[in-house]
């Protein structure tokens, strides 16, 4: 019995002294694991992070008002449906770069997502698509992946994103291809 109290003392320290020389770093990484999200997302560390990972297995319901300004890349996943994302959820997020969400459940795209001019990988890989209209005001997007998704047809918007240089359809099997072929090359 000692052993293990021992084991899981020692655990919880390098986590902690992990913790604290990545908190002096400039570049923060975060990697979370079902926290207490809204707790955690108040604190500076979460303020100066620039790559942040969420697990979010039991949570379905994100915060509001996350501002995190120095973010530059973004992996969300959740693999317990739906998981609630505000329309105003993106706001915060001015630098960001990279955005992942791949896995999740959408009817439409949150509107904030709009708000994210500096963006150039979107990850859609294994979602539930509806309406991707807002995609085409990411102009500056370069790489969109929507593999294995759910998506059926490619909103005409999607003509504006004129920095596209990959967009991976692979595993599509509900795309209509003739939808595809519709709009002027």
């Amino acid at each position: 019995m000692e052993t293990y109290y021992a084991k899981t003392w020692a655990h919880k320290f390098v986590r902690e002294v992990a913790r604290a020389i990545a908190s002096k770093d400039p570049h923060p990484f975060v990697v979370r694991k079902d926290v207490g999200l809204e707790k955690w997302s108040e604190t500076g560390e979460s303020k100066r992070c620039t790559f942040i990972s969420l697990h979010c297995k039991v949570v379905h319901d994100l915060p509001q008002g996350l501002v995190w300004p120095e973010l530059q890349f973004f992996l969300l996943q959740n693999n317990n449906p739906p998981l609630n994302i505000l329309n105003t959820f993106f706001e915060g997020m001015k630098k960001l770069k990279v955005l992942d969400l791949s896995d999740m459940h959408f009817t439409t795209l949150p509107s904030s997502l709009d708000s994210l001019a500096n963006l150039r990988t979107l990850r859609l890989d294994g979602c539930e698509l509806g309406n991707i209209a807002l995609i085409g005001k990411l102009t500056k997007l370069e790489v969109l992946s929507l593999v294995a998704s759910t998506i059926q047809r490619l909103p005409k918007e999607m003509m504006q994103l004129t920095n596209l240089r990959l967009l991976d359809l692979n595993d599509c099997e509900k795309l209509e291809v003739n939808a595809m072929l519709a709009y002027p090359s």
